[in-house]
């Protein structure tokens, strides 16, 4: 595996991961607004049986919510695990910084030459030279890991 797939390939997961917590993270605003709404017209009737209701409600609501938190904390440390990986192949200078924008945080190819003040034709050539560097280091990494 190439290091450009290798990083794709992360990257893809990254992007699932992102995907999944935006689900969670609106299912969680929509049975909030939904628990509002229902609240507000309880709370104009006669007192009833409504309160067994409303709790098992509000219980499902925090499930949702600690799904949601445990999804972001997976996403936080996939994106933290790929930037160490990163830095400590190419280290935190432009390559590692061009890499980082790329796989770990997403931006297309334009917003990184924005960001990194260079023409989008550079930043390709940036990009071939870090993946080089990210591979090679990569390679030195897992023989000395091999021999030890």
């Amino acid at each position: 595996m190439t290091a450009k797939e290798y990083l794709q390939s992360r990257s893809a997961a990254i992007k699932a991961q992102d995907l999944n917590v935006q689900v969670w993270v609106d299912r969680e605003a929509r049975l909030r607004s939904m628990l509002v709404n229902t609240t507000a017209r309880w709370s104009e009737l006669p007192g009833g049986g409504m309160h067994m209701d409303l709790a098992d409600k509000l219980e499902h609501l925090r499930k949702v919510r600690d799904t949601a938190n445990r999804q972001i904390d997976r996403l936080a440390e996939m994106r933290s695990a790929l930037a160490y990986e990163i830095q400590n192949a190419v280290g935190d200078g432009e390559s590692g910084v061009l890499l980082q924008l790329r796989y770990v945080d997403g931006f297309q190819w334009m917003e990184i030459a924005e960001k990194m003040g260079y023409c989008e034709r550079q930043i390709y050539r940036m990009h071939g030279e870090a993946l080089n560097q990210f591979q090679n280091n990569k390679k030195n990494v897992s023989e000395c890991q091999l021999r030890a």
